[in-house]
């Protein structure tokens, strides 16, 4: 589960930063 939280708070992130 932690792997994809991690995944989807990259995704969030990479969302963000775009």
């Amino acid at each position: 589960v932690k792997q994809g939280v991690k995944i989807h708070r990259s995704l969030l992130n990479e969302g963000v930063i775009d």
